[in-house]
């Protein structure tokens, strides 16, 4: 018969499940972890996953939402007032990079399908506007006018926004 010895840290318990399975501190819990990019694992520790990819990563001053993907649509330059106009059909699911968004073009752009919208100034009231409603499963960044050309540069690339770790991740 084997013998191994186990030290456990100064203020840990030992918990014996049932049948053979021993633990120290709580049960290990199975988990899916879906990576929103297809790349290498380097590195994996208990806190992390390091995945390298080929990509852009942006990371913004202000943002709120959950992780989409889409297509990246440049509507207009870093400067220049989206109009309502300017929003068409064709947004469902796409990711909206321009200017200066209004409530308005905001809201038309998320009824619409909108996955995310990516601009250079948002009014602070109408930043909070969309941080506050409760329902709100789209992202919204804003982003610095230096990122702005990062990003028009890659029109059309399928782009991942994170607004709770305010990060958008464009493949190449």
């Amino acid at each position: 018969m084997a013998q191994v010895t186990v030290y456990l840290p100064k203020d840990a318990k030992l918990i014996v499940n049932e049948g053979s399975e021993v633990y120290i501190g709580q049960p290990l819990v199975q988990s899916a972890i879906v990576s929103p990019v297809k790349g290498r694992i380097e590195k994996i520790t208990s806190e992390s996953l390091i995945i390298n990819f080929d990509g852009v990563i942006i990371f913004v001053k202000r943002a709120i939402g959950k992780m989409r993907q889409g297509k990246l649509a440049v509507l207009a330059n870093e400067s220049q007032e989206i109009l309502l106009s300017d929003i068409k059909e064709d947004c469902r699911g796409k990711v909206l990079l321009g200017g200066s968004f209004n409530r308005e073009v905001l809201t038309k752009a998320f009824s619409l399908g909108a996955s995310s919208v990516v601009a250079t100034f948002i009014e602070e009231a109408d930043f909070h506007y969309f941080a506050t409603l409760t329902m709100f499963e789209a992202s919204l960044f804003v982003i610095a006018k230096a990122d702005f050309s990062v990003l028009s540069q890659n029109n059309g690339k399928e782009t991942v926004t994170e607004g709770a770790f305010k990060r958008i991740l464009i493949m190449v």
